[in-house]
């Protein structure tokens, strides 16, 4: 997404939110700016392409959404709402603003059920069923020895396993947006090559979906790729579920309050050798200039073939070393 195209109306949404202005020169507008304190209208909005803002004072500056979202709290979707939404004829910018805060909210989708045959994980069916007891001893508990302690970490994000039917052998992984179950995934657990490693639900529509973000905490957000990697990181992480962050996810991301954002995908990003690295660097690249506007980003590079879930506890060294994201290049 190109930002510098985006024709979003400033001074419009400065009324509309009764934030006072001036505006000295057609070709910007001042406020009074919101990260030194100032009172003097010295943060100048520019209005033409470029979208940036800058406070004399205090030497703040970038994209308009970072001084907007602080001034209003507006979202990431709302902004990009406002900047795409065609004015209807005869409407002004303001109703077309207002237009767009007043709009119903979208209906939400039908709920989401288990598999009828998921049961809880316990000590009685680790030990009745050999696969799924090896699974839980490599990718999970970090014991080769024994699988117990995962069941307390399946039990947290009610994981459960379907012993037989469509998901026979198979750890079911629950999903929920805003404390609602809207899908879920099923992990293989033999991994048997002829098998699809994982299975999602019929009809899940997971845009705006950020695994775990109901058990996360803390000032700073690690984003990794999937499920079993929150459960090796814990509760400062949430997962995409994909190799990619969506508009819609990171608007959750901004809505979260986080200050500081960790980009921790997994090895294979940064493979040139592989076909799909290219898009996929290239979109980690758009992601983290745009959480950029609102938060720190650093981005964690693991070892060749790697991801936090087979690296368990050793997956922290590499979060911990992550480089912030303006001293790489991420040009493909």
């Amino acid at each position: 997404m190109e930002l510098d195209k985006l024709q979003f109306p400033v001074v419009e949404f400065l009324q509309r939110w009764n934030i006072p202005s001036e505006q000295q020169t057609r070709g910007a507008v001042n406020v009074c700016c919101p990260f030194c304190g100032d009172e003097g209208f010295h943060c100048g909005i520019f209005l033409d392409t470029s979208s940036n803002f800058s406070c004399w004072k205090c030497k703040a500056g970038g994209h308009i959404y970072k001084l907007l979202r602080r001034l209003t709290g507006i979202t990431w979707d709302e902004f990009l709402r406002i900047a795409k939404t065609r004015l209807a004829p005869r409407e002004s910018a303001v109703d077309r603003i207002n237009r767009i805060f007043s709009a119903e909210e979208t209906e939400p989708t039908d709920g989401c059920e288990l598999p009828p045959e998921a049961v809880e994980i316990s000590t009685v069916l680790i030990d009745t069923y050999p696969a799924l007891s090896r699974f839980l001893c490599e990718r999970i508990s970090g014991d080769f020895l024994t699988p117990h302690p995962a069941i307390s970490v399946c039990n947290k994000y009610g994981a459960k396993y379907c012993s037989h039917g469509k998901y026979g052998s198979r750890l079911i992984i629950p999903i929920y947006r805003d404390g609602d179950l809207v899908a879920f995934t099923a992990r293989d657990v033999t991994n048997n090559p002829r098998c699809s490693k994982y299975m999602t639900s019929p009809g899940a529509d997971l845009a705006d979906v950020l695994y775990g973000l109901n058990h996360w905490e803390g000032r700073t957000m690690i984003v990794v790729e999937g499920a079993l990697d929150v459960w090796a990181i814990g509760s400062s992480s949430v997962a995409c579920l994909g190799s990619s962050l969506s508009g819609g996810q990171i608007s959750r991301i901004a809505k979260s309050g986080v200050s500081e954002v960790v980009l921790a995908f997994d090895a294979d990003v940064f493979d040139l050798t592989r076909a799909d690295s290219r898009g996929k660097l290239k979109r980690l690249g758009e992601a983290a200039g745009t959480i950029n506007l609102f938060a720190k980003v650093r981005i964690a590079r693991f070892p060749d073939g790697q991801d936090p879930s087979s690296l368990k506890d050793d997956a922290l060294k590499y979060i911990v070393e992550a480089q912030q994201w303006e001293t790489m290049s991420l040009r493909v």
